[in-house]
């Protein structure tokens, strides 16, 4: 994982992978993230996950179906 220091002492910014499985292959691929968190107080008080979608969805077979499902919804 890596922080990244911002001018607001209150937000932390942070990218992260996760090595994941594909279950129904046993195929592993790294899945991406990057946080956006806002922490008062000890606490979390927003939290924002920005995930790699595109690379989520080709680890595990389903790049074809994800750009298909866009393309039926921009046409609604």
């Amino acid at each position: 994982m890596r922080v990244h220091e911002t001018a607001d002492a209150e937000v932390i910014i942070s990218e992260g992978e996760t090595n994941a499985v594909d279950h129904a292959t046993g195929r592993p691929f790294i899945s991406r993230f990057v946080l956006v968190m806002r922490v008062r107080d000890g606490r979390i008080v927003h939290l924002r996950d920005y995930s790699d979608v595109l690379r989520t969805a080709a680890g595990l077979g389903r790049l074809t179906q994800l750009f298909e499902q866009v393309r039926a919804e921009s046409a609604q």
